[in-house]
């Protein structure tokens, strides 16, 4: 067989070797010039989302996760603690929002006197300061989430 044949004369715009070679080279520049625009796309569409998302910064969710994609959490957390994890984040529990399904008073600390939240079990009671230092010392209720073991704020072990 002829070498020209399988790598084509160079000068030759019509054989099946160039029709083959302008076919990938296109695919190959269709595919990269697709994925470019996908990629701005997306970009676009997560600046976009983020917009809106900084718009929120009186929800809940918002101080919890402030900035929109993928939310990472442990490999081996389970649906339960990770479920558990995040209401709390927010300030949900049973204790500190029952009221509103029962339509009663909003709880207050008993040695305290103030609304009962969960910012206020966790950082800020006095009476209660002694028992969670035993575990941890933080300031905030997310710095909470960010340094302590995810074991230790729920209280259950591997």
């Amino acid at each position: 067989m002829p070498k020209d044949i399988l790598v084509g004369k160079q000068n030759d715009l019509t054989g099946p070797w160039n029709n083959l070679r302008y076919a990938i080279i296109h695919a190959i520049v269709n595919n990269m010039i697709l994925s470019n625009i996908t990629s701005k796309t997306q970009a676009q569409q997560k600046h976009e989302w983020q917009d809106i998302w900084d718009c929120c910064e009186g929800n809940k969710l918002h101080s919890i996760y402030p900035t929109v994609g993928i939310i990472k959490h442990s490999k081996n957390m389970s649906r339960y603690n990770s479920v558990l994890l995040n209401r709390l984040r927010i300030g949900h529990s049973r204790l500190t929002h029952s009221y509103l399904l029962c339509c009663d008073d909003p709880p207050t600390c008993q040695s305290c006197g103030i609304p009962l939240t969960v910012k206020h079990i966790l950082v800020e009671c006095t009476n209660m300061r002694d028992i969670c230092e035993k575990y941890f010392t933080v300031s905030s209720v997310t710095h909470l989430f960010k340094s302590i073991d995810y074991h230790t704020i729920i209280n259950q072990r591997n």
